[in-house]
């Protein structure tokens, strides 16, 4: 501790407290590790980890909020969500006993609520992000495994594993509308921009079957792999898939012409698309690892260690970074006592941090100042 001299060493009442707030950084990757019972939080400027957060066990999918503060986390075994918070990546609530086995998490285009799967609970429930609380649940939804929503929020479209379809519902009735024929056991479902499209994988059949809306119709292209988790580019000109093989597979949408593969790595499960469409982050489940592939060149073009069997569903790429945080409030009970070459300062820290964390406090007297 720096000391201060002369009439600062008695004059110890006359100073402030300044928190220092950490610097904002890029996006975040949200990485669910199903064996550790961790999420890896991955930096996209560097690549590389910077937080590893314990969350409930077994965790299969992971989503942001859209103003990237906090994440929810699906945790299959134990019937939970967990929600942290962005800023000190830590767990600030839990919504225990939700249902049986969270599965697949899903944000509104809107932001206001975030939906979730509940694969052996036969249930969607809808979760308040303002409160993190469950506003809504939707029954007699058999063995739900993915959602997407309509790009204006109207329909959810919900893939049912088991019954070989993707169902849609009206958001605003919770009612649904129509069932969509789809292939043999339907994991993973995708709406394009356009409003037009869903996408979904049937595992057993190795098809991506093109749901059309207007007027409702639809095609099936068959694979050589089985593809498993989808993802589209921003624009809606590109599907990518993750298969069986470890494969990532991009195909032009619409036209299934000229279909290309890179290696993500072993066990590709999980794929996610940066906000700008440059980059796919994709989960490997055998490897322990992420892929990182740039989607110019269609290569792979990093590779990051992460937790045990990493297997993330969903959007797990936050699309923006942080919000810069606010100032913190001001200490309280603050007192100062004037020592022989040296000034103690006790005080209680501030209620609210501003949605930071406060690295440091800093007292001046005159120009001089100790941390």
């Amino acid at each position: 501790m720096r000391e201060f001299s002369g009439i600062c060493r008695v004059a110890a009442a006359v100073f402030a407290v300044v928190a220092t707030m950490p610097a904002q950084a890029t996006s975040f990757v949200y990485v669910t590790n199903q064996d550790d019972n961790t999420v890896s939080v991955i930096d996209t400027a560097t690549n590389s980890v910077v937080a590893t957060v314990p969350v409930g066990l077994k965790p299969y999918s992971a989503v942001a909020s859209k103003d990237n503060t906090k994440v929810y986390v699906a945790n299959f075994n134990d019937n939970c969500v967990s929600v942290i918070d962005a800023y000190t990546n830590t767990v600030t609530a839990t919504l225990a006993n939700i249902c049986t086995n969270p599965m697949y998490l899903a944000l509104m285009p809107d932001g206001s609520q975030v939906w979730l799967t509940c694969f052996n609970g036969a249930q969607l429930k809808r979760i308040d992000v303002a409160t993190d609380t469950v506003v809504a649940t939707l029954s007699g939804h058999v063995r739900p495994s993915s959602l997407d929503f309509s790009p204006d929020g109207s329909q959810a479209y919900v893939a049912l594993n088991n019954n070989a379809s993707v169902r849609v519902i009206n958001t605003a009735t919770n009612a649904t509308v129509r069932t969509m024929s789809t292939g043999s056991n339907t994991l993973n479902v995708v709406a394009a921009p356009d409003g037009q499209h869903v996408y979904s994988t049937a595992l057993t059949d190795k098809r991506i079957w093109d749901s059309i809306l207007q007027p409702l119709d639809y095609n099936w292209y068959q694979l050589t792999e089985t593809p498993a988790h989808l993802v589209m580019s921003p624009d809606g000109n590109y599907l990518y898939t993750t298969t069986n093989t470890g494969n990532v597979r991009r195909i032009r949408a619409g036209q299934w012409t000229g279909i290309v593969a890179v290696d993500a790595g072993g066990g590709a499960s999980g794929i996610d698309i940066t906000g700008d469409g440059s980059r796919l982050y994709v989960t490997n489940y055998n490897d322990n690892t992420v892929g990182v592939i740039d989607t110019a060149t269609f290569t792979r073009i990093a590779t990051i260690p992460v937790g045990n069997h990493p297997t993330t569903y969903g959007r797990f790429v936050a699309k923006g970074p942080l919000p810069a945080s606010t100032p913190p409030g001001p200490p309280t009970g603050v007192t100062a006592v004037a020592g022989i070459s040296q000034v103690t300062v006790s005080f209680t820290s501030p209620a609210d941090t501003g949605g930071g964390v406060i690295l440091s406090y800093t007292a001046h007297c005159g120009t001089q100042s100790a941390v």
